[in-house]
């Protein structure tokens, strides 16, 4: 199905979310709140994006509040849960988003840190050591290709290879393939499925525990939790995300992806990353009509 643009699309998806009561909000980071730059360490959401996101955190803050008063997760405003689902480290989302009142998500939702929730993937934080052993193989490895970068992240690994040689990615490719393979011949037994997978994603290889558990599954756990009855609605701009795109579909809500792309899950689209700004204004807008 051809993705059409959410903005061609307004009223449509405006009049969807008078008639859910309100909405509950997911988005990525990289490439999505904030544009993707060479060094992942400076990443960072322009001033704009910045103040409509705190500003929608200010009408989302009570939320948590009301429900540890006794109230049902979905009364209230218009705006139920607002959350930050990335594949970086939990620590790191924090540090990048900064704002009270938003729940922070990391890597690839196994783990969720916010108001009113505290949850870590019990399978995957088992995992956690063994990752750690190939982080460090793989930092070794990678020593032979200049440009790219490891990020141990405890629950996963990313390869960063944007600023790698061309040349070097054949080479970069098998060491991530080679390492990966020997973390699961040691973790895995005969005739079961390997513990890891490889994933690869906008110049980056992530390397995964191998559970039936993704930014969808995340997502879904925190509407239950805030949003129960309200429009889900996730924006990302990734294969990664293509995840949190299908569940919040089947859920009946809106997916919105960053540039439009014929193989995804996402019936809408964002025709570039600096529109996300945009669209969290109009969001807010609408809220204030609750």
């Amino acid at each position: 199905m051809k993705p059409k643009s959410i903005f061609s699309n307004w009223n449509t998806f405006e009049q969807r979310v008078l008639s859910r009561g309100g909405l509950a909000i997911g988005l990525d980071f990289d490439g999505t709140l904030a544009a993707i730059v060479k060094d992942p360490g400076k990443a960072a959401m322009s001033a704009r994006t910045r103040k409509a996101l705190e500003s929608l955190a200010e009408v989302c803050v009570r939320r948590p509040l009301a429900a540890r008063r006794g109230r049902s997760a979905g009364s209230g405003g218009g705006l139920t849960l607002l959350a930050v689902i990335s594949g970086r480290s939990l620590p790191d989302v924090r540090r990048l988003v900064k704002i009270p009142g938003i729940v922070c998500s990391g890597n690839h939702g196994l783990e969720i840190d916010g108001p009113g929730i505290k949850f870590r993937h019990r399978k995957g934080l088992a995992l956690s050591k063994p990752l750690g052993r190939m982080a460090r193989r793989l930092s070794r490895a990678m020593r032979n290709y200049p440009g790219c970068g490891v990020n141990n992240k405890r629950f996963s690994i990313s390869v960063h290879y944007r600023n790698a040689r061309p040349s070097d990615m054949p080479g970069i490719r098998r060491a991530v393939r080679l390492q990966a393979l020997a973390a699961s011949r040691v973790r895995g037994q005969a005739g079961t499925e390997a513990p890891f997978r490889i994933l690869e994603g906008k110049k980056v290889y992530e390397i995964r525990p191998r559970l039936r558990w993704d930014k969808g599954d995340a997502f879904e756990t925190l509407l239950r939790r805030f949003g129960r009855g309200r429009l889900p609605v996730f924006i990302g701009d990734d294969t990664v995300d293509e995840g949190a795109f299908r569940k919040t579909v089947q859920m009946g809500g809106v997916a919105i992806r960053v540039q439009a792309s014929g193989e995804s899950r996402a019936p809408y689209y964002l025709s570039r990353q600096s529109s996300v700004c945009v669209l969290l204004e109009r969001i807010l807008a609408l809220t204030r009509r609750f």
